[in-house]
């Protein structure tokens, strides 16, 4: 059996998906847009007092930050590789998730960007899924412990 690194290891995410853009970018502007309406109309202040509006801002920054956080960490892995029990994907934070080939499918590229979309769980019924990069998704299709019949490239749609 091959040693963990004779294959080539992990490949590296790089960028975001558009749609993590998306996501920290307009939850910014929503942030920005609820603090502006409440200082605006001096909505906070006659409740809260001073002390409590600024506790209630670093609590909505706090919150918009971590929630940025915990999808960027969920939607995009920091590396992949491909190993003969079925793919590793190491999150920004956290522990290497196993997934074996049986419950990988790996959807061709869609959008901008040229994120391919890992979809794992049971077949036809994905649990999770994760963003990989072009190079991830090369490396993946391309590794000699993949399944001959594991996941068949499909016409992207429109």
């Amino acid at each position: 059996m091959q040693s963990r690194t004779e294959h080539g290891g992990w490949v590296d995410s790089a960028g975001l998906p558009p749609v993590l853009w998306l996501m920290w970018v307009g939850g910014a502007a929503i942030t920005a847009g609820l603090l502006t309406v409440l200082f605006a109309f001096d909505l906070l202040q006659p409740i809260l007092g001073l002390d409590g509006s600024v506790a209630f801002v670093g609590i909505l920054a706090v919150g918009d930050v971590a929630s940025g956080l915990y999808f960027g960490n969920m939607f995009r892995p920091k590396a992949v590789r491909a190993e003969p029990e079925g793919i590793e994907v190491r999150p920004m934070i956290g522990g290497v998730r196993r997934v074996p080939w049986s419950e990988a499918k790996l959807d061709p590229p869609r959008g901008p960007g040229g994120f391919s979309l890992l979809k794992c769980g049971p077949p036809n019924r994905p649990a999770a899924a994760t963003f990989v990069t072009a190079d991830q998704a090369l490396a993946l299709r391309s590794s000699p412990f993949r399944p001959a019949n594991w996941s068949p490239l499909s016409p992207t749609r429109p």
